[in-house]
């Protein structure tokens, strides 16, 4: 697994687990987050954990579902809050 500028990165179930994106998402949470994901099987499941992350630490989230990366960009600046994108990005 490889944490760096790009963000999290790793195979999904080996590295990148449910459990890791809860406790990411919880350390992380802010008053709001905005959270994005892609179209991959996996990403309802690590949505639904980190979205359970933030609400656990007493913030809220704003799920926006499927989008491209822009659009969730666009979304923490008129919402002014962090966001978290859930994706292979450069991976089919």
């Amino acid at each position: 697994m490889l944490f760096g500028t790009s963000g999290i990165r790793g195979i999904y179930g080996k590295y990148i687990t449910e459990e890791l994106a809860y406790k990411v998402a919880n350390v992380f949470a802010h008053e709001s987050i905005v959270i994005g994901r892609d179209t991959r099987k996996s990403g309802l499941a690590l949505e639904s954990a980190c979205a359970d992350g933030v609400v656990n630490s007493k913030n809220y989230v704003i799920l926006l579902g499927i989008v491209p990366t822009p659009t969730l960009a666009l979304a923490t600046v008129k919402i002014k809050s962090p966001g978290i994108m859930i994706t292979a990005s450069h991976n089919p």
